[in-house]
């Protein structure tokens, strides 16, 4: 199975705590954000990772190629010259690489703990153009951005007020290829939550419960919590670094 993995981000909310280093190398208990990432990937049954990747595209290329993992083939799709955002970077890697019929979509930042196997057999079933990880926040980690008719997601927008919608993003999508080329036009920057809002009022993505929050590293106080998280008993036993 082929993951896409969205890492082009500088991590300015990070206030500067870590120099030059890109987002997805910020170390975290002492090893990069990547290595952890990487090790949840293999272990859901993902052999190929592609890289959407913008700001540090070097140091990211270079410490994977150094970690060089077992069973894992990676691509590495730079944005060029100029920030592509999410969409513009998916919309060049449907351009550049041979992609399966289905692929997943995730975020260089964000360390998830769901059922990806349930997940994965409810695309099977359905079939589906997109299907969304949700979970029902309520502006209790960030601010949520969805909602949720029956089995769609029937609205999506980060630009939203507090409270008015109750569900959040979780973090992994799986789409169908041809979708990406919705994105566009090739080369020209855009944000992938676009997309998804466009896709929500077309009743074109279906949602799938998560019970368990998600950690993520955009932040100093989400990075803490993601520490203490990987430093329990049950991030100890399960999220080692690859």
């Amino acid at each position: 199975m082929q993951c896409i993995v969205l890492a082009g981000g500088r991590g300015t909310r990070l206030g500067g705590h870590f120099g030059d280093l890109p987002k997805h190398l910020v170390p975290v208990l002492g090893r990069p954000f990547a290595d952890y990432q990487l090790n949840w990937l293999r272990r859901e049954g993902f052999d190929h990772i592609i890289y959407g990747l913008g700001y540090g595209a070097k140091q990211v290329e270079d410490h994977i190629r150094y970690l060089n993992p077992a069973g894992l083939k990676f691509t590495f799709v730079r944005d060029g010259d100029e920030p592509l955002g999410t969409g513009g970077s998916l919309r060049r890697i449907y351009e550049d690489v041979r992609l399966d019929e289905y692929v997943g979509v995730t975020y260089g930042d964000t360390l998830l703990t769901f059922d990806m196997q349930a997940f994965l057999s409810e695309v099977r079933l359905h079939r589906p153009e997109c299907m969304m990880t949700v979970w029902k926040n309520c502006d209790q980690l960030n601010r949520s951005n969805a909602s949720l008719t029956g089995e769609f997601v029937s609205e999506y927008s980060k630009s939203n007020s507090a409270g008015r919608f109750e569900w959040i993003d979780y973090g992994f999508i799986i789409v169908k290829s041809a979708l990406l080329r919705e994105i566009g036009p090739l080369g020209s920057y855009s944000d992938f939550s676009d997309s998804l809002a466009s896709l929500a009022s077309e009743k074109r993505i279906r949602g799938f419960e998560v019970l368990s929050r998600f950690y993520e590293i955009g932040n100093l106080g989400a990075l803490s919590d993601t520490e203490t998280f990987l430093d329990s008993e049950i991030g100890r036993n399960k999220w080692v670094p690859i």
